[in-house]
């Protein structure tokens, strides 16, 4: 078990009087436990396209949370997770800071979407 995920299951019984955290919480770990997922026992994968874990939050909310609410929780320092949020080719991911994480995984995501850009010189554009 990770650290992270240690302490927001210690979080989700201090705060398991309060709906709201305790939902965020949840849906904290769930996606957690995603990033952590491995493919054959090894390295995590210990990345999310963005919207796939906003979708997970929002499913463990009672209502549909706003884009920024979710960033907000996410990045919380008392209960979001060890995260970087990243954009690349207008496609937003987050990424797991952790050593136990297999970037090459995400790397080659990337490699694949660069291999998809039709147009050279907007893929280097800098300016964006």
């Amino acid at each position: 078990m990770s650290e992270n995920e240690e302490k927001l299951e210690g979080l989700a019984v201090v705060f398991r009087k309060n709906t709201v955290k305790t939902r965020v919480l949840a849906g904290f770990l769930y996606i957690l436990r995603q990033l952590l997922a491995s493919y054959d026992g090894s390295k995590a994968f210990g990345y999310l396209p963005y919207e796939d874990a906003y979708g997970i939050f929002c499913g463990f909310m009672e209502r549909e949370a706003e884009d920024k609410e979710f960033r907000f929780h996410l990045l919380y320092e008392e209960y979001g997770l060890c995260v970087y949020v990243v954009t690349v080719l207008d496609n937003r991911y987050i990424i797991l800071q952790s050593d136990t994480v297999d970037i090459s995984k995400f790397l080659l995501e990337l490699h694949q979407l660069l291999s998809k850009e039709q147009d050279n010189s907007s893929r280097f554009d800098l300016r964006r």
